[in-house]
């Protein structure tokens, strides 16, 4: 009954086609922009990730030379996270391939981190409680400053509906807007 009879009038089924058919999403057409965006987020997360996944225990590193401020091998180890921190900032500065709309919001994210790595440092040299605190305080600031930058990147990709895949490198500058509680 699900067939109609040779002769009889088709049904709708049967204009669907046999055989193999794709549910895979039809990809829209990028224009240039969106092209260069997607190179270009794709460029930097490349980059981010390698920064992150070398520098995976900064906080712990950070945390201890807090909790020991005297030890000079802590201090040693802030001022090489805060000196990766500026050379991160300088290599993404040398970046060429990047798309007029995000020159300037390039320039103030790779700056940001050139100013985070600074604060970083003088966290680790000082001396004084007093001294600490205004360093802290600058660097927190700066590490602000940093996500904002960082933020303005997302929503320029957002803005232009580039979108990055999870194997992506560029996938970093994607969000998930759930978000799950513990049960």
């Amino acid at each position: 009954a699900d067939k109609p009879a040779s002769g009889d009038a088709p049904t709708g089924y049967s204009f669907i086609p046999q055989g193999l058919v794709s549910t895979e999403p039809q990809t829209k057409k990028q224009t240039p922009e969106q092209r260069a965006l997607f190179a270009y987020g794709n460029e930097v997360g490349t980059y981010l990730k390698a920064y992150e996944d070398t520098h995976t225990n900064s906080p712990q590193i950070t945390k201890d030379h807090i909790e020991d401020r005297g030890n000079e091998s802590k201090a040693r180890a802030v001022r090489y996270i805060g000196d990766d921190m500026i050379q991160f900032g300088a290599s993404l500065k040398e970046l060429t391939d990047i798309p007029v709309s995000a020159k300037g919001m390039h320039l103030a994210y790779a700056n940001a981190y050139i100013t985070a790595g600074k604060n970083l440092m003088k966290v680790a040299d000082t001396k004084t409680d007093d001294e600490f605190v205004s360093a802290v305080t600058a660097y927190n600031s700066s590490v602000e400053s940093l996500s904002n930058r960082f933020q303005m990147l997302v929503i320029l990709f957002g803005v232009n509906e580039v979108t990055f895949s999870a194997s992506d490198q560029g996938s970093v500058f994607t969000f998930s807007p759930t978000l799950s509680l513990p049960q």
